[in-house]
């Protein structure tokens, strides 16, 4: 499917952004397409939040075009690194994520190319990624995931694309044939208004409101939520809910365990008085019966198959299955934290 650039943004009928909303279902952050100011849009779309202003890209510009006369002695630059009509190419993009925004709360950011190669082959752990910018000519567009689900943040669209790992693989691919540029953009990136703990139906509205009306769970980057659960699993107890007291790998997926109702450790000893020692020796007790091992997730299991879509080892995912006690939301969970 053609990716829509702002020549098909500017054939539509007040496809001016200008007096538009730039929030989506959900409240999913998004400017839509004024002018040639693609790259401005697509760099506060990712960061989900008015982070920068054209003055600010224009700023770093003008510093650009500085340094490259200075390196020129002093020779004309042709349009230099902005256009008078908003347009900016990939240096200003890369220095603005570099230089962050204290002002805006947006930390440094790295925006690394990546080979042509690479994206068409989909070489990239996208679990572990938080964003991509894709660039063509003079249009530029992120690709954002919130919790543990993908958007396509394209200004030129009337609202964001909700994307399965499987649609971003392709997305990126046919982008690549389209003739698109593929950057990672990494760092410590500043929590979105969707990854509040209390916006986890925020999240899922925007999920359904973004192309999947039929969906009823988010997955979050905590637990999976459903319109009918009223916030996802069951409270957990007062004990589960507690951190670990270390923060040895065992000990937290043990907790973990616990406040999805998979088992904690031992119940803590009570702290009533140990009662008089007995007169006579007490029969020996029954022997208990080991609890029952989990079922073996066979292949084929569509809970398995979706999780192996969304790019995790088939191994690990059964683990994380039989863990779950074949809940896909809980076992994303084990799996993204693990």
């Amino acid at each position: 499917m053609p990716i829509v650039g702002i020549a098909d943004c500017a054939a539509r009928d007040n496809a001016d952004g200008k007096n538009k909303s730039p929030y989506g279902p959900g409240g999913i952050y998004h400017e839509k397409q004024v002018g040639s100011l693609c790259a401005l849009h697509c760099v506060n779309n990712l960061l989900q939040k008015p982070a920068y202003d054209d003055g600010f890209f224009r700023m770093v510009a003008m510093e650009l075009d500085s340094a490259e006369r200075r390196l020129l002695g002093g020779d004309n630059l042709d349009f230099g690194n902005a256009r008078m009509d908003g347009f900016y190419n990939v240096q200003v993009v890369q220095e603005v994520l570099r230089k962050g925004n204290t002002r805006s709360g947006v930390p440094k950011l790295d925006m690394l190319p990546i080979s042509s190669e690479a994206a068409k082959e989909c070489k990239i752990d996208r679990v572990k990624e938080t964003a991509f910018i894709l660039n063509k000519n003079e249009h530029w567009f992120s690709l954002r995931r919130i919790g543990a689900e993908w958007f396509d943040l394209n200004s030129c669209l009337p609202n964001p694309a909700h994307y399965t790992p499987g649609d971003l693989d392709f997305h990126i691919r046919d982008a690549v044939r389209e003739g698109y540029s593929v950057f990672l953009v990494r760092g410590t990136f500043p929590k979105c208004e969707l990854e509040e703990e209390h916006n986890h139906k925020k999240l899922l509205e925007a999920v359904q409101g973004c192309g999947r009306p039929g969906q009823t769970y988010s997955l979050f980057a905590g637990s999976g939520q459903t319109l009918s659960s009223g916030g996802g699993a069951a409270q957990p107890t007062a004990a589960a809910a507690a951190p670990p007291a270390s923060n040895d790998a065992a000990a937290l997926r043990a907790a973990r365990l616990a406040r999805f109702g998979g088992g904690g450790g031992p119940a803590p000893a009570s702290p009533e008085a140990a009662p008089a020692p007995p007169t006579a020796a007490p029969a020996p007790a029954a022997a208990v019966p080991a609890a029952p091992a989990p079922p073996a997730v066979p292949e084929g299991n569509p809970a398995l198959e979706q999780l192996v879509s969304m790019g995790f080892d088939r191994e690990q995912s059964k683990n994380a299955l039989e863990a779950a006690k074949g809940n896909v939301e809980q076992a994303a969970e084990l799996l993204l934290s693990s």
